[in-house]
Protein backbone atom coordinates (compact mmCIF):
# COMPACT_ATOMS: atom_id res chain seq x y z
CA UNK A 1 0.00 0.00 0.00
CA UNK A 2 1.22 3.76 -0.51
CA UNK A 3 2.17 6.27 1.58
CA UNK A 4 -0.47 9.17 2.37
CA UNK A 5 0.63 11.99 0.77
CA UNK A 6 -0.74 14.22 3.16
CA UNK A 7 1.04 12.79 6.28
CA UNK A 8 3.74 15.14 7.81
CA UNK A 9 7.05 14.64 7.29
CA UNK A 10 9.65 15.34 9.66
CA UNK A 11 7.54 17.75 11.21
CA UNK A 12 7.74 20.34 8.45
CA UNK A 13 4.76 22.21 6.82
CA UNK A 14 2.72 20.79 3.56
CA UNK A 15 3.10 22.71 0.50
CA UNK A 16 0.50 23.19 -1.72
CA UNK A 17 1.27 20.46 -3.95
CA UNK A 18 1.76 17.59 -1.07
CA UNK A 19 -1.68 18.76 0.36
CA UNK A 20 -3.14 17.74 -3.06
CA UNK A 21 -4.40 14.15 -4.05
CA UNK A 22 -2.57 12.07 -6.25
CA UNK A 23 -5.08 10.38 -8.04
CA UNK A 24 -8.50 12.26 -8.60
CA UNK A 25 -11.20 9.97 -9.46
CA UNK A 26 -13.91 11.33 -11.90
CA UNK A 27 -17.90 9.64 -11.23
CA UNK A 28 -20.51 11.40 -13.64
CA UNK A 29 -23.73 10.45 -12.15
CA UNK A 30 -27.09 10.00 -13.48
CA UNK A 31 -30.19 8.40 -12.68
CA UNK A 32 -28.34 5.30 -11.47
CA UNK A 33 -29.39 4.59 -7.30
CA UNK A 34 -29.37 1.00 -8.07
CA UNK A 35 -26.28 0.66 -9.14
CA UNK A 36 -24.48 3.85 -7.28
CA UNK A 37 -23.80 2.66 -3.67
CA UNK A 38 -21.62 0.02 -4.99
CA UNK A 39 -19.64 1.39 -7.33
CA UNK A 40 -18.75 4.61 -4.91
CA UNK A 41 -18.62 2.14 -1.80
CA UNK A 42 -15.41 -0.16 -4.54
CA UNK A 43 -13.56 3.37 -4.75
CA UNK A 44 -14.02 3.93 -0.78
CA UNK A 45 -12.68 0.92 0.17
CA UNK A 46 -9.38 1.38 -2.42
CA UNK A 47 -5.79 0.09 -0.83
CA UNK A 48 -4.07 3.45 -2.36
CA UNK A 49 -6.15 6.06 -0.08
CA UNK A 50 -4.22 9.43 -1.69
CA UNK A 51 -7.12 10.21 -3.80
CA UNK A 52 -10.00 12.98 -4.06
CA UNK A 53 -13.62 11.44 -5.75
CA UNK A 54 -15.82 13.74 -7.60
CA UNK A 55 -19.22 13.05 -7.80
CA UNK A 56 -20.95 15.07 -10.50
CA UNK A 57 -24.64 14.82 -10.41
CA UNK A 58 -25.51 15.18 -14.00
CA UNK A 59 -29.34 16.76 -13.47
CA UNK A 60 -30.49 13.32 -11.84
CA UNK A 61 -34.10 13.03 -11.08
CA UNK A 62 -34.17 9.96 -8.72
CA UNK A 63 -32.30 9.24 -5.20
CA UNK A 64 -28.86 9.86 -6.67
CA UNK A 65 -28.27 13.48 -5.38
CA UNK A 66 -29.31 12.92 -1.92
CA UNK A 67 -27.05 9.41 -2.39
CA UNK A 68 -24.14 11.43 -3.13
CA UNK A 69 -24.18 13.87 -0.61
CA UNK A 70 -24.59 11.03 1.97
CA UNK A 71 -21.32 10.27 1.24
CA UNK A 72 -19.45 13.30 1.21
CA UNK A 73 -21.20 14.33 4.59
CA UNK A 74 -19.15 10.50 5.80
CA UNK A 75 -15.96 10.72 3.91
CA UNK A 76 -14.14 14.20 3.40
CA UNK A 77 -12.26 12.72 0.05
CA UNK A 78 -15.96 12.92 -1.34
CA UNK A 79 -16.90 15.98 -3.43
CA UNK A 80 -20.43 16.39 -4.90
CA UNK A 81 -21.11 18.73 -7.99
CA UNK A 82 -24.68 19.48 -8.47
CA UNK A 83 -25.80 20.73 -11.86
CA UNK A 84 -28.10 20.66 -15.02
CA UNK A 85 -28.37 17.51 -17.29
CA UNK A 86 -26.14 18.32 -20.07
CA UNK A 87 -24.62 14.89 -20.92
CA UNK A 88 -21.86 12.50 -20.01
CA UNK A 89 -19.25 14.67 -21.46
CA UNK A 90 -19.42 18.01 -20.46
CA UNK A 91 -20.48 16.42 -16.76
CA UNK A 92 -16.84 14.91 -17.16
CA UNK A 93 -15.40 18.27 -17.86
CA UNK A 94 -16.46 19.62 -14.31
CA UNK A 95 -15.38 17.07 -12.53
CA UNK A 96 -11.90 18.03 -14.73
CA UNK A 97 -12.38 21.90 -14.28
CA UNK A 98 -12.03 20.85 -9.72
CA UNK A 99 -9.56 18.17 -10.00
CA UNK A 100 -6.52 18.71 -7.62
CA UNK A 101 -4.74 15.23 -8.45
CA UNK A 102 -1.26 14.65 -10.11
CA UNK A 103 -3.39 12.26 -12.38
CA UNK A 104 -7.08 11.75 -13.56
CA UNK A 105 -9.18 8.47 -13.45
CA UNK A 106 -12.91 8.08 -14.21
CA UNK A 107 -15.38 5.57 -13.65
CA UNK A 108 -18.76 5.48 -14.88
CA UNK A 109 -21.59 5.08 -12.02
CA UNK A 110 -23.25 1.71 -12.69
CA UNK A 111 -19.80 0.01 -12.78
CA UNK A 112 -17.22 -0.62 -10.15
CA UNK A 113 -13.41 -0.89 -9.21
CA UNK A 114 -11.83 -3.99 -7.63
CA UNK A 115 -9.94 -2.69 -4.36
CA UNK A 116 -6.77 -2.62 -5.57
CA UNK A 117 -7.31 -1.18 -9.28
CA UNK A 118 -5.79 2.51 -7.74
CA UNK A 119 -2.61 0.78 -6.48
CA UNK A 120 -1.75 -1.36 -9.98
CA UNK A 121 -2.41 1.49 -12.14
CA UNK A 122 -0.39 3.77 -9.75
CA UNK A 123 2.60 1.11 -9.37
CA UNK A 124 2.57 0.65 -13.63
CA UNK A 125 2.70 4.46 -14.49
CA UNK A 126 6.07 5.07 -13.52
CA UNK A 127 6.92 7.69 -15.92
CA UNK A 128 4.43 7.11 -18.48
CA UNK A 129 1.82 9.19 -19.66
CA UNK A 130 -0.40 7.15 -19.42
CA UNK A 131 -1.10 3.96 -17.88
CA UNK A 132 -4.22 1.24 -19.73
CA UNK A 133 -5.57 -1.54 -17.57
CA UNK A 134 -7.58 -4.64 -18.56
CA UNK A 135 -11.49 -4.17 -17.60
CA UNK A 136 -13.68 -7.62 -17.39
CA UNK A 137 -17.53 -7.27 -18.75
CA UNK A 138 -20.38 -8.53 -16.06
CA UNK A 139 -24.24 -8.57 -15.99
CA UNK A 140 -25.02 -9.64 -13.13
CA UNK A 141 -21.94 -11.17 -10.91
CA UNK A 142 -18.61 -10.66 -11.28
CA UNK A 143 -16.73 -13.56 -13.29
CA UNK A 144 -13.57 -15.08 -11.34
CA UNK A 145 -10.37 -13.49 -12.93
CA UNK A 146 -6.83 -13.75 -12.27
CA UNK A 147 -4.20 -10.77 -12.48
CA UNK A 148 -1.34 -10.65 -14.79
CA UNK A 149 1.75 -8.93 -13.75
CA UNK A 150 3.29 -8.95 -17.10
CA UNK A 151 3.06 -5.23 -18.44
CA UNK A 152 4.69 -3.21 -21.27
CA UNK A 153 5.86 -0.16 -22.49
CA UNK A 154 4.66 1.39 -25.77
CA UNK A 155 5.60 4.56 -28.01
CA UNK A 156 3.70 6.80 -30.33
CA UNK A 157 3.85 5.17 -33.58
CA UNK A 158 3.10 1.49 -31.82
CA UNK A 159 0.23 2.59 -29.59
CA UNK A 160 -2.00 4.01 -32.54
CA UNK A 161 -1.09 1.02 -34.80
CA UNK A 162 -2.45 -1.60 -31.75
CA UNK A 163 -5.53 1.45 -31.31
CA UNK A 164 -6.61 0.69 -35.25
CA UNK A 165 -6.02 -3.46 -34.93
CA UNK A 166 -8.28 -3.25 -31.83
CA UNK A 167 -5.63 -5.46 -29.99
CA UNK A 168 -5.63 -2.96 -26.34
CA UNK A 169 -8.04 -1.52 -23.85
CA UNK A 170 -7.39 2.34 -25.35
CA UNK A 171 -10.95 2.93 -27.07
CA UNK A 172 -12.70 3.42 -23.49
CA UNK A 173 -12.35 6.18 -20.44
CA UNK A 174 -12.31 3.94 -18.14
CA UNK A 175 -9.50 1.54 -16.45
CA UNK A 176 -7.15 3.99 -17.23
CA UNK A 177 -4.66 6.34 -15.25
CA UNK A 178 -3.85 9.67 -16.95
CA UNK A 179 -1.40 12.52 -15.70
CA UNK A 180 -3.72 15.53 -15.57
CA UNK A 181 -1.67 18.14 -17.77
CA UNK A 182 -2.73 15.85 -20.67
CA UNK A 183 -6.26 17.56 -20.38
CA UNK A 184 -4.93 21.22 -20.16
CA UNK A 185 -6.52 21.62 -23.47
CA UNK A 186 -8.74 19.11 -23.92
CA UNK A 187 -12.10 18.54 -23.19
CA UNK A 188 -15.34 16.68 -23.65
CA UNK A 189 -17.39 17.14 -26.43
CA UNK A 190 -21.36 15.32 -26.27
CA UNK A 191 -20.94 12.51 -29.13
CA UNK A 192 -22.44 9.14 -28.05
CA UNK A 193 -18.85 7.47 -28.43
CA UNK A 194 -16.90 10.50 -27.30
CA UNK A 195 -14.08 8.22 -25.60
CA UNK A 196 -12.64 7.51 -29.24
CA UNK A 197 -12.20 11.20 -30.29
CA UNK A 198 -10.96 12.15 -27.06
CA UNK A 199 -8.11 9.05 -26.52
CA UNK A 200 -6.88 10.06 -30.02
CA UNK A 201 -6.33 14.06 -28.71
CA UNK A 202 -5.27 12.59 -25.42
CA UNK A 203 -2.40 10.38 -26.51
CA UNK A 204 -1.41 12.64 -29.30
CA UNK A 205 0.43 13.96 -26.30
CA UNK A 206 1.91 11.13 -24.87
CA UNK A 207 5.13 9.88 -25.36
CA UNK A 208 5.00 6.68 -23.55
CA UNK A 209 1.99 4.54 -22.43
CA UNK A 210 2.12 1.77 -19.99
CA UNK A 211 -0.14 -1.22 -20.75
CA UNK A 212 -0.75 -3.36 -17.42
CA UNK A 213 -2.54 -6.48 -17.86
CA UNK A 214 -4.43 -6.51 -14.61
CA UNK A 215 -7.54 -6.01 -14.28
CA UNK A 216 -8.43 -2.67 -12.73
CA UNK A 217 -12.34 -2.45 -13.99
CA UNK A 218 -15.78 -4.04 -13.65
CA UNK A 219 -17.53 -3.27 -16.35
CA UNK A 220 -21.83 -3.04 -16.42
CA UNK A 221 -22.98 -5.00 -19.73
CA UNK A 222 -26.13 -5.52 -17.95
CA UNK A 223 -27.50 -2.08 -17.33
CA UNK A 224 -30.49 -1.65 -19.88
CA UNK A 225 -30.73 1.83 -19.51
CA UNK A 226 -26.96 2.84 -20.15
CA UNK A 227 -26.27 5.16 -23.11
CA UNK A 228 -24.96 2.66 -25.14
CA UNK A 229 -27.73 -0.30 -24.27
CA UNK A 230 -30.57 1.54 -24.98
CA UNK A 231 -32.53 1.41 -28.51
CA UNK A 232 -30.90 2.24 -32.05
CA UNK A 233 -31.13 6.52 -32.42
CA UNK A 234 -29.60 8.55 -34.33
CA UNK A 235 -26.72 9.09 -32.00
CA UNK A 236 -25.56 5.76 -32.73
CA UNK A 237 -23.77 6.75 -35.88
CA UNK A 238 -21.62 9.36 -33.49
CA UNK A 239 -19.51 5.81 -33.38
CA UNK A 240 -18.66 6.16 -37.23
CA UNK A 241 -18.03 9.98 -36.96
CA UNK A 242 -15.42 9.33 -33.95
CA UNK A 243 -13.86 6.54 -36.46
CA UNK A 244 -13.76 8.98 -38.92
CA UNK A 245 -11.65 11.61 -37.14
CA UNK A 246 -9.64 9.15 -35.39
CA UNK A 247 -8.69 7.22 -38.62
CA UNK A 248 -8.20 10.12 -41.09
CA UNK A 249 -6.15 11.78 -38.25
CA UNK A 250 -3.93 8.62 -37.64
CA UNK A 251 -3.29 8.66 -41.44
CA UNK A 252 -2.44 12.13 -41.53
CA UNK A 253 0.11 12.01 -39.46
CA UNK A 254 1.15 8.19 -39.75
CA UNK A 255 0.99 7.32 -43.05
CA UNK A 256 2.37 3.51 -42.66
CA UNK A 257 -0.39 2.83 -41.06
CA UNK A 258 -3.21 3.92 -43.81
CA UNK A 259 -4.13 -0.25 -44.22
CA UNK A 260 -5.07 -0.12 -40.32
CA UNK A 261 -6.94 2.98 -40.69
CA UNK A 262 -8.98 1.44 -43.19
CA UNK A 263 -9.82 -1.95 -41.56
CA UNK A 264 -10.55 0.06 -37.96
CA UNK A 265 -13.31 2.33 -40.03
CA UNK A 266 -14.61 -0.79 -41.84
CA UNK A 267 -14.59 -2.64 -38.39
CA UNK A 268 -16.81 0.65 -36.91
CA UNK A 269 -19.35 0.81 -39.67
CA UNK A 270 -19.67 -3.18 -39.39
CA UNK A 271 -20.26 -2.68 -35.89
CA UNK A 272 -23.06 0.02 -36.35
CA UNK A 273 -24.15 -2.10 -38.66
CA UNK A 274 -25.03 -5.70 -36.92
CA UNK A 275 -26.92 -3.07 -34.57
CA UNK A 276 -29.21 -1.16 -37.13
CA UNK A 277 -29.92 -4.62 -38.39
CA UNK A 278 -30.28 -6.32 -35.18
CA UNK A 279 -32.95 -3.21 -34.17
CA UNK A 280 -35.00 -3.28 -37.50
CA UNK A 281 -34.43 0.21 -37.98
CA UNK A 282 -32.08 0.45 -41.49
CA UNK A 283 -35.63 1.91 -42.88
CA UNK A 284 -35.46 5.31 -40.35
CA UNK A 285 -32.10 6.03 -41.69
CA UNK A 286 -31.72 5.91 -44.85
CA UNK A 287 -28.99 8.09 -45.32
CA UNK A 288 -27.07 7.07 -42.98
CA UNK A 289 -27.20 2.99 -44.15
CA UNK A 290 -26.27 4.46 -47.56
CA UNK A 291 -23.19 5.59 -45.84
CA UNK A 292 -22.16 2.66 -44.34
CA UNK A 293 -23.07 0.86 -48.06
CA UNK A 294 -20.95 3.32 -50.01
CA UNK A 295 -18.17 2.47 -47.15
CA UNK A 296 -18.12 -1.18 -47.43
CA UNK A 297 -18.64 -0.87 -51.76
CA UNK A 298 -15.68 1.41 -51.72
CA UNK A 299 -13.60 -1.54 -49.91
CA UNK A 300 -15.64 -4.33 -50.71
CA UNK A 301 -12.58 -6.55 -52.18
CA UNK A 302 -10.88 -5.32 -48.18
CA UNK A 303 -13.80 -6.22 -46.25
CA UNK A 304 -14.11 -10.53 -48.19
CA UNK A 305 -10.18 -10.57 -48.73
CA UNK A 306 -7.81 -8.74 -45.91
CA UNK A 307 -10.02 -8.17 -43.29
CA UNK A 308 -10.81 -11.34 -40.63
CA UNK A 309 -14.93 -11.93 -40.79
CA UNK A 310 -16.70 -15.18 -39.77
CA UNK A 311 -18.78 -16.73 -42.92
CA UNK A 312 -21.94 -16.16 -41.27
CA UNK A 313 -21.10 -12.20 -41.80
CA UNK A 314 -19.58 -12.38 -44.68
CA UNK A 315 -22.92 -13.82 -45.67
CA UNK A 316 -24.46 -11.05 -44.17
CA UNK A 317 -22.54 -8.93 -45.98
CA UNK A 318 -23.14 -10.46 -49.04
CA UNK A 319 -27.00 -10.07 -48.53
CA UNK A 320 -26.66 -6.77 -47.59
CA UNK A 321 -25.21 -5.53 -51.03
CA UNK A 322 -27.91 -7.43 -52.98
CA UNK A 323 -30.49 -5.12 -51.46
CA UNK A 324 -28.55 -2.47 -51.46
CA UNK A 325 -28.01 -2.51 -54.86
CA UNK A 326 -31.75 -3.78 -55.67
CA UNK A 327 -33.16 -0.31 -53.81
CA UNK A 328 -30.42 1.62 -55.84
CA UNK A 329 -31.51 0.29 -59.14
CA UNK A 330 -35.15 0.58 -58.16
CA UNK A 331 -35.06 3.74 -56.89
CA UNK A 332 -32.97 4.57 -60.08
CA UNK A 333 -35.69 3.13 -62.52
CA UNK A 334 -38.28 5.07 -60.67
CA UNK A 335 -36.67 8.43 -61.24
CA UNK A 336 -36.15 7.71 -64.77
Amino acid sequence: MFNDATEERCGAKLTMEENNPKISCIVPVYNVEKYLKRCIDSILAQTFTNFELILVDDGSSDCCPAICDEYAKKDERVQVIHKENGGLGYARNSGLDIARGKYITFVDSDDYIPNNAMEILMANIKDSDLCAGEHISFKESTPKYKNSIKSEVLYTGEIFRNILNIKLPYNYQFGKLYKKELFETVRYSNLLYEDVEINYRLLSQCKKVTICYSVVYFYNVGNQNSITSCHFTKRHFDQILTARILSENVEKNFPFLKANCRKYFCNTNLVVLKRLMKSKCTKEFPTQYREIMNCFYKNKKYLFTDLKLSKKIKVLLKIVFFDFYFLFTKSFISAR
